[in-house]
């Protein structure tokens, strides 16, 4: 009795110290992920996205006659970013909606199926790359996009996913004629 006694203590304690070295390890990779990311949703992000996939919108233009929004970006990361209008998966996709939060499109921008196209500046194989700047029109015309019929003098914000490897987000005013 005295030997079954001893070995139930034995593995009581085996597990206290196991679970107390499981709860030292989370501690200090909480603790470093914390210091290293400042957040658990930069970490995430940076496990998701890479920590070198970043975008910068440096400028963001709509042409109320021509219903062409044309954008600047740099990459300010430390990858080479696509810059796709394919429909080839992963594609480029992009959400245009009010300020206020109202939604008015998500499509790609491979100018198919009622979708934006993007015209100049991107292409199937086209990737921006480390340090560049390059522009970009996106024709909003005839999509589920066009501006045409909305109001004027308002401002608009955009979110691009450049196929999973970076992000970015702009405004832009819808301009119009004062009569």
């Amino acid at each position: 009795m005295k030997k079954g006694l001893s070995t139930l203590i034995g593995a009581l304690l085996l597990i206290m110290i196991i679970v107390g070295l499981g709860g030292f390890v989370a501690y200090w990779i909480y603790g470093y992920s914390d210091k290293s990311f400042g957040s658990i949703d930069n970490l995430q992000s940076s496990i998701l996205l890479g920590d070198e996939g970043k975008i910068t919108i440096l400028s963001s233009e709509y042409s109320f006659d021509s219903e062409i929004l044309s954008l600047t970006l740099r990459n300010s990361g430390g990858k080479s970013i696509p810059l796709d209008n394919s429909s080839n998966f992963p594609t480029t996709t992009w959400i245009l909606q009010h300020t206020q939060g109202r939604q008015v499109c998500n499509t790609n921008w491979d100018g198919t199926d009622n979708s934006v196209t993007c015209f100049r500046g991107c292409g199937a194989n086209v990737e921006l790359d480390i340090g560049k700047i390059q522009n970009i029109d996106l024709n909003l015309s005839g999509s589920p996009c066009d501006l045409s019929t909305l109001d004027n003098f308002t401002i608009y914000e955009f979110h691009i996913d450049f196929s999973g490897k970076a992000k970015a987000a702009g405004l832009f005013e819808k301009q119009g004629y004062i009569q």
